[in-house]
């Protein structure tokens, strides 16, 4: 996912029947992907991100981020 930005505009002709932009996303298991989604929801986080299927958050007034260590804990272990 480091190279997200380097994705090339769709051509012409799928611009023209509504592509605007190809998508990168990385394929989550089931079990991360909604980990994902309730951190995204969860008020004690800030910003919530994936690289290289790991997950990894910030949390409001806290220098720098978090690494999620294990999916399968509780979200409330997982944030504090």
């Amino acid at each position: 996912m480091r190279n997200r930005r380097s994705v090339p505009l769709p051509p012409e002709s799928e611009r023209d029947s509504g592509v605007r932009k190809y998508v990168v996303v990385e394929d989550l298991t089931p079990d991360a992907y909604q980990l994902l989604k309730s951190l995204q929801q969860d008020t004690r986080t800030e910003k919530v991100w994936t690289s290289n299927s790991q997950l990894f958050f910030t949390r409001p007034n806290t220098v720098g981020y978090f690494k999620v260590k294990n999916i399968y804990d509780p979200i409330d272990t997982i944030i504090n």
